[in-house]
């Protein structure tokens, strides 16, 4: 994928072939092959015996039979070919249309892909010729990139209460994990019990934390300063802080020993929700509490989460989540500049949490775009140089998974993993292969955490310092990436930043717009996922997915009331405003919860006569997967009710190579939500053919003519079919014929061809057969 050159190529005239000899520094794994794939064919030029080393020896007495005509001279042997001699003789292959035409195609960011990049298209690249760790961080934020301290694997574990949330952290971490990620409940981060949201609320997203004794519960046994702590708080992380500094208090230990995040990101929650339980300005109060009471204390944990990987499991692109992360870490900036901090404050306690999407070399330019932008917008509101490096954390996407087929999603995970890698990130979640549809067990969190393990200890993906470094195309893309995402970012700052932006549903609608073309690529097979709207298992007949049962877990959850002192004399100390030492705040919440309170009862101290925040556009997060797995258990459903899966027969016409083509589109959309599929034999007759049909039992026919010189002989087979059979549902394939609306007379119901709205044909057949 690079064309760096890392070596050199020198002959040797004592062994009479090409020596390599290192040159460059080591920039690209993919550079490596190439180099050693044209050593390994200038030498096969040479008359070198089978690279027989110890006969071509110097010390032996054997001469090599060597015979060369004239000095070899690669240059002059191999003179380059020019770019414009290169696309001249493909246009001449593609005859007579241009290479724009047939060979430049366009992502959904609207970025042209080119079929070659030469050293020329890096001149207006920006930052080409930087190293890692300097400058912009372009190339990574260490210059030593993962060789010394590779990325941290941070592996979500949700469905258990603390004690089992324990138990799996303990073992996942005894298995290759390295950061503890806890995910709260969405009850809890609602300020809420477990036990009093709603059952499609409560137990599906996380750890549910009634008290101290829950999150002394979930940690216990741990030692918290030998792996960085992330958890995510939602919309506020100041009663988080509280009960974490009592924690930390019965243990005798201090928030200076830890590493990571307690993280609130109130826009993001807030997108998710439809609105926050405070007002944003409550919240954004709270950010700033818990931003100097860490600097104060100079912890390395940072309060500032920047979530966008909502609007990637939304649909958005990579260049518009890009876009989105920015615009929310300057609505952040401005708001806590507001509230008396400094950008280097700000921008060190920020961590920005990515999606990671399906185009491998997208993605890779997506981080390495992401630390380019952070780095300028950090210089422009004048921070130091230190506070440009970008804090990223990334998760495979769940847009991207798919409930049938689930082992599939294993391989979407690795592709998602690597190219977060090999873009940089700082720490990852590889999603487990049923975390869409059930709860995550220990077999398939450990299928996901060694995806992670492979590519570091089996793959050695952490020896080359930025190995996207140096090739045409990622930096190219890259550059472009960075651009369209500048774009975006701009029109967000000037509809008046972010929080507007979201009150007016503007990334919402943006989201909205891309998804129209996705859905309709998909539907018309297009866009094509591997086990559901392509290639399907059709053995796989499960009906539905293995969820937990909702209503037990909320029902399981009863919050452990006070069982000493009296918490209420502090609650008096906790509401407070931009005033108050945020140092006395954390104070009075921590002393409430080593008095036994509870989670809900500090959240309504602190947030006490505030009303909840004006309303926004929910973001609408969906896996793409979903819209042929719904038809499918429709189909699965009628075929259990009716004891019979419903047939499709194809009658062939003609020769081999004119119907097959389209029997096997036709056979392979009908797979798709589960027909079984039977093609007659070629060359039957129409009465044959209407005989077949009629003993089958089937009610689905495709006829595939072949050629239009069958269409009078299938004009006859419809007849005849529809007379014996009048609910015969019947389609044809092939484009329509000039004899369209005849054949519409008769009673065909669509035209089955490549590019044809496969789900719509589907969803109405469907429908037809269950009487709707």
């Amino acid at each position: 994928m690079t064309l760096c050159h890392i070596f050199e190529y020198e002959y040797s005239k004592d062994y009479g072939f090409y020596q390599i000899k290192v040159r460059y520094e080591f920039y690209s794994c993919y550079g490596i092959l190439i180099d050693i794939i044209l050593v390994m064919f200038y030498n096969s030029r040479t008359n070198c015996s089978q690279w027989d080393l110890k006969a071509m020896s110097p010390k032996s007495n054997k001469n090599p039979d060597i015979s060369l005509d004239k000095e070899v001279n690669i240059g002059n042997d191999f003179p380059p070919t020019t770019y414009d001699e290169w696309r001249a003789k493909v246009e001449r292959d593609l005859k007579g249309y241009s290479m724009e035409e047939k060979l430049v195609s366009q992502t959904p960011e609207e970025i042209d892909l080119h079929p070659l990049y030469t050293k020329e298209d890096l001149e207006e690249v920006p930052g080409i010729s930087s190293f890692p760790g300097f400058i912009h961080y372009l190339r990574g934020a260490r210059a030593g990139g993962y060789v010394k301290t590779p990325w941290e694997i941070c592996q979500e574990i949700i469905g258990f209460d603390p004690k089992g949330f324990n138990r799996e952290l303990k073992l996942d971490l005894q298995m290759g994990q390295t950061a503890i990620n806890l995910i709260l409940d969405r009850s809890i981060c609602l300020g809420l019990e477990p036990n009093e949201a709603d059952a499609g609320v409560s137990g599906r997203k996380g750890v549910g934390l009634t008290g101290l004794d829950d999150l002394s519960a979930a940690l216990s046994g741990l030692k918290l300063n030998s792996h960085p702590l992330y958890i995510n708080t939602g919309f506020s992380a100041l009663p988080m802080f509280m009960m974490l500094e009592a924690l930390l208090n019965q243990r005798h230990e201090n928030i200076e020993q830890l590493k990571g995040g307690i993280e609130a990101d109130p826009l993001g929650f807030m997108v998710t929700e439809g609105k926050l339980p405070i007002s944003v300005e409550r919240a954004l109060d709270h950010m700033a509490c818990c931003a100097k009471w860490v600097r104060e204390r100079m912890a390395e944990i940072r309060t500032i989460g920047i979530d966008v990987s909502v609007y990637q499991n939304a649909g958005a692109s990579a260049t518009l989540e890009l876009a989105l992360a920015m615009a929310t870490a300057v609505e952040y900036i401005n708001q806590l500049q507001d509230r008396n901090l400094n950008i280097d404050d700000i921008a060190q306690q920020m961590r920005f949490t990515f999606g990671i999407g399906s185009h491998f070399f997208m993605e890779v330019a997506k981080f390495r775009a992401a630390r380019l932008l952070w780095a300028k917008i950090v210089q422009e509101f004048g921070g130091r140089e230190s506070s440009r490096k970008m804090r990223v954390h990334a998760r495979t996407s769940w847009h991207l998974q798919s409930f049938y087929d689930p082992y599939l999603n294993i391989l979407r995970s690795t592709t998602g993993a690597f190219s977060a890698i090999m873009g940089g990130v700082d720490s990852l979640h590889s999603g487990a292969f049923n975390e869409s549809f059930s709860v995550p067990d220990g077999f398939s969190r450990r299928l996901a955490r060694n995806i992670q393990l492979i590519l570091l200890k089996e793959a050695h993906v952490n020896q080359p310092v930025d190995p996207a470094g140096g090739s045409y195309y990622i930096e190219c893309l890259t550059s472009r990436v960075a651009e369209k995402s500048w774009q975006i970012f701009q029109e967000v700052i000037r509809s008046g930043g972010m929080m507007e932006s979201l009150r007016k549903g503007l990334p919402q609608l943006k989201i909205d717009r891309l998804n129209e073309p996705k859905r309709n690529n998909f539907a018309r097979l297009k866009t094509v996922m591997i086990g559901i709207n392509g290639y399907v298992n059709s053995g796989d007949d499960r009906v539905f997915p293995d969820f937990i049962e909702k209503v037990n877990v909320k029902n399981s959850r009863k919050p452990e009331r006070p069982k000493t002192g009296k918490p209420n004399r502090y609650f008096d100390h906790l509401s407070f405003s931009l005033k108050s030492p945020p140092r006395d705040i954390i104070r009075a919440g921590m002393q409430a919860f080593l008095s036994g309170a509870t989670w809900k009862e500090v959240s309504f101290a602190i947030n006490k006569y505030e009303k909840p925040s004006f309303k926004v556009s929910k973001i609408k997060m969906f896996r793409l997967a979903e819209m042929f797995e719904k038809l499918r258990i429709r189909l699965l459903l009628f075929s259990k009710k009716g004891g019979f899966r419903p047939k499709v027969i194809q009658l062939v016409m003609g020769e081999l190579p004119d119907y097959k083509p389209q029997a096997d589109f036709s056979e392979g959309l009908f797979k798709l939500p589960g027909f079984e599929v039977i093609t007659s034999p070629a060359g039957l007759s129409p009465a044959e053919s209407i005989d077949l049909v009629v003993h089958s039992g089937a009610r689905i026919v495709v006829i595939c003519p072949g050629q239009d010189g069958f269409a009078e002989l299938a004009q006859g087979i419809i007849r005849g079919l529809k007379k014996k059979k009048p609910d015969i549902i019947v389609f044809m394939t092939g484009l329509p014929p000039r004899e369209k609306e005849k054949f519409i007379q008769l009673g065909v119901e669509a035209f089955i061809h490549k590019g044809v709205d496969a789900h719509e044909i589907l969803q109405q057949l469907i429908s037809k057969i269950e009487g709707k």
